[in-house]
């Protein structure tokens, strides 16, 4: 059994762009480097030419994207 990793975990987890990717369906590398460049989507950091996404940080965007949770008629 997979436990649940807390909150504290989170904070130190990073993921790649293919790896964000794989969690936003339609999402593609290119997408998430043009939003980059347009300083649109998730929060990212840089480790010299690495490009990497703080997944609590992913998640806080994900919660406050329009729609999230909203009922859909």
């Amino acid at each position: 059994m997979v436990q649940a990793a807390s909150p504290r975990e989170l904070e130190h987890t990073y993921l790649s762009p293919e790896q964000v990717c794989e969690k936003l369906p339609g999402v593609t590398p290119h997408t998430l480097a043009m939003w980059r460049y347009r300083g649109r989507g998730p929060s990212y950091r840089k480790l010299g030419r690495v490009v990497v996404y703080p997944l609590h940080e992913l998640q806080q965007w994900l919660d406050a994207a329009p729609g999230h949770g909203a009922a859909q008629p």
